[in-house]
């Protein structure tokens, strides 16, 4: 994931990152969100059908938001059971900083 983390950093004009259906895990995910934060032109994270993603990385996907200008987090089949607060909590940050859109896909 460092290797496809870097790539993603050092890649300007990347919008969508899909890694749907891959086997992507929770140490996974905890290693690449690094490498997205902060992000310039990152709009869409799509981590769709892997169950080895879970309730664990929620917070990593919270700070994406918050320090991206990401509009769609698709988590559709993972583990991750608590979309209503991941949605609650994105809406609140992308309105205090004046933004108007925000999409968690989970079905």
């Amino acid at each position: 994931m460092g290797v496809l983390g870097e790539f993603i950093k050092n890649s300007p004009t990347i919008e969508i990152v899909s890694l749907s259906n891959n086997g992507i895990t929770n140490s996974d995910i905890e290693l690449l969100i690094p490498f997205l934060i902060g992000h310039k032109t990152l709009k869409s994270f799509n981590i769709s059908y892997n169950k080895g993603v879970s309730n664990r990385v929620v917070p990593l996907l919270v700070d994406l938001a918050n320090n991206s200008i990401i509009e769609d987090i698709n988590v559709f089949y993972t583990s991750i059971s608590f979309i209503d607060e991941i949605l609650a909590l994105l809406i609140e940050s992308k309105l205090k900083k004046g933004d108007d859109k925000v999409r968690i896909s989970n079905v």
